[in-house]
């Protein structure tokens, strides 16, 4: 048997990773007599991301990734390539793949004590310093199709023209408006795990909440990890600990928590739900609710938009419940 655990992280079929356990035209995949991809989160960020899994799961049926992309993503030709980013026949895909290879378990299903998470997006006033650093930030906004290949299910994408002045305008406008996240943390009941993205905005959430806040960030001694996150779980005087959202986003257990508050954004929804999920998990008693902090007329609301949209496409094929499905012949819709 071959078993991959958090097998999403399979998803780029360029990535040496994929590469090395899935396999290309020039190398051979991994196989066993069985083969499991496990992961509650099949699809970050659109259903191409899951062609990889099938692939390896049943490469009999799944050969041809441009019929897939045309057929469930909508694809199309733009400037930059084939657009795969769309999400088309949602339910008959869903059928498909219960039909053949998905099983899927909600936590709704198997963990009924849990509360279900609870989102909102928390829209802050702004003072005129901040007001400059909006509107460059939204100058420097590359076109949706550059974001859409630079960022899409993608990892990086600063080196794709007009990206670089992106990224540093978004990072001085994430600065920006610290002051007024930890205002509103401050003022929140209970618990909080506050995530962001950039070092310097990290620390600057640590030094507005107090001091020797616990934190979880990319190359902290796994020692001071484990410290830090004893602290907050175990001291009820400890209410907050901040975050990366890629260090800390997955295999940490911070059910304490009362509140997860996103101080920066992650195109990517899953990375999001994976974030949260450091919270709503096994071992946790009452509801959890999120927040997406942004600032008024900044670009934060498109990008809450854009995140609203695509995890509602993820749940039309994934979770939401197919009327009649058992009754559809699966080669009908392949």
């Amino acid at each position: 048997m071959v078993a991959f655990d958090e097998a999403h992280a399979l998803r780029n079929p360029d990535a040496k990773r994929t590469i090395a356990l899935l396999g290309n035209a020039e190398r051979r995949p991994v196989r066993g007599r069985y083969s499991i991809a496990m992961t509650g989160t099949p699809i970050m960020n659109r259903p191409a991301d899951l062609f990889p899994m099938l692939r390896w799961l049943d490469p009999g049926r799944w050969t041809d990734f441009d019929a897939f992309a045309h057929r469930y993503c909508g694809a199309g030709m733009t400037a930059f390539g084939l657009d795969t980013s769309g999400a088309t026949n949602t339910a008959y895909l869903q059928a498909l793949l219960r039909g053949t290879v998905m099983v899927r378990r909600l936590k709704r299903d198997v963990l009924k004590d849990l509360p279900p998470k609870m989102r909102t997006v928390a829209v802050l006033e702004h003072d005129a310093s901040a007001a400059s650093l909006i509107e460059a930030d939204r100058r420097n906004t590359p076109s949706d199709e550059v974001l859409t290949t630079a960022l899409d299910g993608m990892d990086g994408g600063a080196e794709i023209e007009g990206m670089a002045a992106y990224a540093e305008s978004r990072h001085a406008a994430a600065l920006a408006k610290m002051p007024a996240v930890v205002d509103y943390v401050l003022a929140l009941e209970g618990k909080a795990i506050v995530f962001a993205h950039h070092r310097d905005v990290i620390e600057a959430v640590r030094a507005g909440l107090g001091t020797d806040i616990p934190r979880i960030v990319g190359g902290q001694a796994p020692e001071s990890v484990e410290a830090d996150k004893h602290r907050f779980q175990s001291d009820l005087g400890c209410r907050f600990i901040v975050c990366s959202i890629r260090a800390a986003g997955v295999g940490h257990t911070l059910t304490a928590a009362d509140h997860v508050v996103f101080a920066e954004l992650d195109w990517v929804p899953a990375v999001l739900s994976h974030a949260e999920d450091r919270a709503h998990r096994i071992g946790r008693v009452g509801a959890v609710q999120i927040h997406h902090v942004v600032l008024d007329g900044s670009l934060d609301h498109a990008i809450a938009r854009a995140l609203v949209r695509k995890q509602a496409a993820a749940d039309r094929l994934l979770n939401t419940a197919v009327h009649g499905a058992d009754e559809w012949p699966i080669e009908d819709w392949f």
